[in-house]
């Protein structure tokens, strides 16, 4: 089974976003994608995007999925911070290349994933994977860039081929100097 891949940054924090295996499926081919960022303090932004697609295109079936978080907040004593993270399973080449990055006031993070499964074709060793987290210099917000708190988050998942199945799930809130995102794709075949 390949393993998740997180990508998480908070200012002074060790926050991350837990995630959700994917099922294992003896024939398939399934994935995860998630985001999550949260903001604290004056003029708060918190969002998301995450998109997922797996189609079996015959022999072969590929993942392709981006997600992206990010979050900023104005004032003292402010807590931005932002994850994303892929998962796939069934498949015989992954690639997925995170790049994040925090100050005090912002974070953000995405994830990027391709993979390819290959029906007949299994590797001695397992899965190759290709892992990589870039950290990155990030801008803090701009001051008065935005008056008042906000949330927004989408997640798509595709998923063209026999016995497929997908589900997105989104969670936001937001209130007096607080922001908080966070959404989910699944996508199987098999």
């Amino acid at each position: 089974m390949a393993k998740r891949i997180t990508g998480t940054y908070g200012a002074g924090s060790n926050w991350s976003k837990a995630g959700t295996d994917v099922a294992s499926s003896a024939e398939g081919t399934a994935a995860s994608m998630g985001a999550e960022a949260v903001a604290i303090g004056d003029n708060t932004t918190a969002a998301g995007d995450v998109s997922l697609s797996v189609i079996d295109r015959g022999r072969v079936t590929t993942v392709r999925g981006d997600a992206t978080a990010s979050a900023t907040a104005d004032g003292g004593g402010t807590y931005a911070a932002a994850s994303t993270y892929a998962d796939v399973d069934g498949a015989d080449f992954v690639v997925t290349r995170t790049v994040r990055g925090s100050t005090d006031g912002a974070a953000t993070s995405t994830t990027k994933v391709f993979a390819i499964a290959i029906d007949g074709f299994d590797l001695p060793h397992g899965p190759i994977e290709i892992n990589t987290v870039h950290d990155v210099p990030v801008r803090g917000p701009r001051p008065g860039s935005i008056d008042g708190n906000l949330a927004h988050i989408s997640a798509s998942a595709t998923a063209a081929g026999d016995a497929s199945i997908t589900l997105t799930q989104t969670h936001s809130l937001t209130t007096d100097d607080y922001s908080y995102v966070a959404g989910d794709a699944y996508s199987m075949i098999g």
